[in-house]
């Protein structure tokens, strides 16, 4: 009895996500996210590092919108790869996989300010602060922030 070694004939059924490199839901998706990132950035920068800290309903819709954020990122940005990790020999794969790279790094830059702001913000606190508030993200950032 010999054991299967190839993964010859087996592909993973993307359809769920989108139905092709040329969806342009993908477009929409990605333009979509940036819109939300600048409304975002819009809102939210210069209002984590405060003198006093932020009022915890803020920061928590806030860590709640840039969660939503970012699951709405990965959507698009996984189809690439998982789609370019099927087929390395498709360029039109090779270039979706490229540009949505691009798109995450432009994202994360846009939205930057709000983990920085927010490490920032978190040193400052008293940790009675954070865990009187039930916002644990918090002080897993003040804690890498100290590293």
């Amino acid at each position: 009895m010999s054991l299967a070694t190839s993964s010859t004939g087996i592909s993973w059924d993307l359809r769920d996500l989108f139905s092709g490199f040329d969806d342009p839901r993908l477009t929409a998706a990605i333009d979509q996210v940036y819109a939300e990132a600048e409304h975002f950035a819009a809102e939210y920068r210069g209002s984590i590092d405060v003198a006093g800290g932020p009022a915890a309903e803020h920061l928590l819709r806030g860590l709640e919108r840039i969660e939503a954020l970012w699951d709405a990122l990965a959507r698009p940005v996984v189809y690439a790869n998982l789609l370019f990790s099927a087929d390395t020999s498709k360029p039109e794969h090779r270039d979706l996989q490229q540009q949505m790279e691009q798109h995450n790094t432009s994202i994360a830059n846009l939205l930057l300010f709000f983990e920085l702001d927010g490490c920032i913000s978190a040193m400052m606190m008293p940790s009675d602060y954070c865990t009187t508030h039930c916002l644990h993200r918090i002080t897993i950032f003040a804690e890498y922030a100290s590293l």
